[in-house]
């Protein structure tokens, strides 16, 4: 098993389901642009590169997304996932117990969406008291798949690369993580496309199998 001086969590897809409401939000500002809906199946492509992203690539399914639609988009976005993002939001089964079971080992979260709503919704299922931080895409002036996260990481919380790994659904995460010589770990329950998953250093198909790959041992960081 290895030892990390901390383990870097993704959110959405990693920690939390909350595809449903993502995609209800998606809908919700698409109808009030006068566009048509898009399947659930759909949205969960366009998830993983923060909420501009997000709303740029389902305005772009059915016209051009210019900067002034999709920075209004984004407002109608907001204001409707504010207000509705714990519907259907949930933990994951094995995550409240794997995240018991490291818990002398230091974690975060690390999310591309914003951080006001990564913090409401992990508050909210009572999460926030397991990770030490839990950052947004704006949090700091890049985010995943760029390596200076894992730079910002490092400085942080005096580590190497190698001493910190990053656990997530996305291809983002796995870049992130490879590009700044940090150790990987990929799951598969989650919303992104497992064949962009093989890069990482370790593959998981539950929560729980992290307790078998990582020593959950106190640190000294």
């Amino acid at each position: 098993m290895k030892t990390v001086g901390l383990m870097v969590f993704d959110f959405d897809g990693t920690l939390v389901d909350s595809l449903d409401d993502i995609a209800v939000s998606v809908n919700a500002m698409l109808g009030s642009l006068g566009l048509d809906s898009v399947p659930k199946e759909r949205v969960r492509g366009y998830v993983g590169d923060g909420i501009p992203m997000l709303v740029h690539r389902a305005i772009a399914f059915h016209r051009e997304a210019s900067a002034e639609l999709v920075g209004e988009a984004i407002r109608i976005y907001l204001d409707h996932h504010e207000k509705h993002c714990l519907v259907h939001t949930r933990v994951y089964p094995g995550v409240e117990e794997v995240l018991r079971h490291f818990s002398s080992v230091r974690k975060v979260i690390v999310s591309n969406k914003q951080t006001v709503l990564t913090r409401t919704i992990a508050r909210a299922l009572r999460l926030d008291h397991h990770f030490v931080r839990i950052l947004g895409g704006d949090s700091m002036p890049f985010k995943k798949p760029d390596p200076r996260v894992v730079e910002w990481l490092c400085s942080e919380f005096r580590l190497r690369p190698s001493e910190i790994v990053i656990i997530g659904d996305g291809i983002q995460d796995i870049h992130c993580g490879r590009a700044a010589g940090a150790l990987t770990c990929a799951v598969t329950y989650g919303f992104g496309d497992r064949s962009g998953l093989k890069e990482a250093d370790f593959v998981i198909n539950d929560p729980t199998e992290l307790r078998e790959l990582f020593n959950a041992g106190n640190n000294d960081g």
